[in-house]
């Protein structure tokens, strides 16, 4: 139905949200440990 394939699309949606925020976070963090290293070299 119409309303299933709204709602899986949504899903699909939120899911790639949220592993685009993971993906961010994980970047971020490398940065921060690259910025450390460097720092301390």
């Amino acid at each position: 139905t119409p309303d299933t394939s709204v709602q899986s699309v949504l899903i699909k949606h939120t899911n790639g949200a949220e592993i685009r925020q993971a993906n961010s976070n994980v970047a971020v963090d490398s940065l921060e440990t690259f910025k450390q290293e460097t720092v301390e070299a």
